[in-house]
C-alpha cells in the first residue's frame, strides 16, 4: 500500500555542530498533533524519556517550584525556585553529558542562578530523535517566548506562545541530531504577566520534551489513489507515443 508522510512546517536547518551533525526543525500547533505523533496518541510517557520545565510561580511562597527536570516525564527531580521579573531576558541552557549521564537545565541572569540536574541510565537516550520546545499560556494577558537558541552553537528559530490554552501550545521540533552524544540547547527566555507574580505552575510554561517517536506514515485517500493511477496511464501513454517513428 502506498503512503504520503504529511509534516509541519519545516525550516530545514544544516547545524554543523563539531561532532558534523545536521539537524532539522518543524513547527505546529496544539498539544494534540503532539499526542499523535508521541506513539500515535497512546500516553505521553510512552514515547517522552525525560522533560526538562521552566514555568511561573511564586519563588516559593506557594510552596512550588519555577525550574526542574522530570526524569522519568511527571517526577520532577532536583526542582529550584526563579523570581521572575515580567519583560526580563534571562539566560537558559538545557543539556545532556554523555558522560556523566546526567540532564541539566539552568536560569541565569547577572544577579542569580538556578539549576537543576537529574542523573540518567547509560544508554537512555540511545534511541532518542526528537526535542520537542514547548511553550505554553494559559490566558491572553501573559505570554512566554525563546529567543536566541543555539544548539551545539548553531541557530534555530524563536519559539513563543500568547494565551490561548494548551489546545493551542506552540511546539518546535528538532530532529536528526545525535541526542545519544553530548548536546546543549541555549538561548532567552521571556515571560510577561500583568500582575505582580506570574501565573503558577504550568500555567505560563515552557517543556524541553526530549522523545522516540515513530511517526506513522498516513494513508492517502482513495481520491488521490485515482489521480495517481490517471497520472501512471497517462504517463505510460506519452511513453509510447515517443517511440513511434
Amino acid at each position: 500500500m502506498m503512503y504520503i508522510k504529511i509534516a509541519a512546517t519545516t525550516a530545514a536547518l544544516l547545524l554543523g555542530s563539531s561532532l558534523g551533525q545536521a539537524a532539522t526543525t518543524s513547527s505546529f500547533v496544539g498539544d494534540s498533533t503532539f499526542n499523535a505523533q508521541c506513539n500515535q496518541g497512546v500516553s505521553n510517557t510512552d514515547c517522552e524519556a525525560a522533560v526538562g520545565e521552566i514555568r511561573g510561580g511564586t519563588a516559593g511562597l506557594g510552596g512550588d517550584w519555577e525550574v526542574g527536570v522530570q526524569n522519568p516525564p511527571g517526577s520532577p527531580q532536583d526542582v529550584q525556585q526563579w523570581a521572575w521579573t515580567s519583560g526580563e531576558a534571562v539566560d537558559f541552557t538545557f543539556a545532556y553529558d554523555a558522560l556523566a549521564d546526567s540532564l541539566s537545565l539552568s536560569l541565569t541572569t547577572q544577579s542569580a542562578s538556578a539549576s537543576s540536574t537529574t542523573m540518567v541510565a547509560p544508554d537512555a537516550f540511545d534511541a532518542i530523535d526528537t526535542l520537542f520546545i514547548r511553550a505554553r499560556s494559559e490566558d491572553d494577558t501573559n505570554t512566554i517566548t525563546l529567543s536566541n537558541m543555539l544548539i551545539n552553537g548553531m541557530a534555530i528559530p524563536d519559539l513563543g506562545y500568547v494565551g490561548g490554552g494548551s489546545a493551542n501550545a506552540n511546539y518546535l521540533a528538532v530532529t536528526d541530531l545525535a541526542f545519544d552524544d553530548s548536546w546543549t540547547l541555549t538561548g532567552d527566555v521571556t515571560a510577561v504577566f500583568d500582575g505582580a507574580l506570574p501565573p503558577e505552575r504550568s500555567r505560563l510554561d515552557v517543556n524541553f520534551k526530549i522523545a522516540s517517536v515513530d511517526v506513522a506514515p498516513i494513508p492517502l485517500p482513495a481520491a488521490a489513489w485515482l489521480m495517481l493511477a490517471g497520472l501512471g496511464l497517462l504517463g505510460g501513454a506519452g511513453m509510447r507515443g515517443s517511440r513511434r517513428v
